[in-house]
């Protein structure tokens, strides 16, 4: 990593999780993406891996689940103290063959603003988070 921003987000990340190793797994799994974009994924996908792991589907953890999913991600996001608002939405559905849709659209500015849908799963479950990023 040469570049002083990709040197923050590699100490940032270091820092996220005690499971350093398979953080940075992910991160250079998605290096083909933007920066931003990516450690965007690496937050999402660690915050579900600590907060769901290899938990089977419970509906009735599921709202619990899914707030703190989204309150974590908007606090690991927002320690990154970059110029943006973040919304953050999180989808937690049983793995049942089932399927899902959903859109979004927003009026926003394309060169500075943008989302990153990010997908997890386990076993018994998807959740799926999207990760607004509004420039202030």
């Amino acid at each position: 990593m040469s570049t002083g921003l990709e040197k923050e987000y590699h100490i940032f990340i270091k820092n996220f999780r005690t499971n350093y190793d398979h953080i940075l797994s992910v991160y250079l799994a998605c290096s083909n993406l933007t920066l931003c974009v990516c450690v965007c994924v690496c937050v999402c996908v660690c915050v579900c891996d600590s907060t769901i792991g290899g938990n089977s589907y419970q509906q009735s953890r599921v709202n619990q689940w899914s707030s703190s999913v989204v309150e974590q991600c908007l606090s690991q996001l927002s320690k990154l103290g970059k110029p943006f608002k973040y919304i953050v939405h999180c989808v937690i559905m049983q793995k049942t063959g089932a399927g899902l849709q959903t859109a979004a659209s927003c009026f926003w500015d394309n060169t500075t603003d943008g989302s990153c849908p990010v997908t997890w799963e386990n076993e018994s479950m998807f959740c799926i988070v999207t990760v607004f990023g509004l420039a202030i």
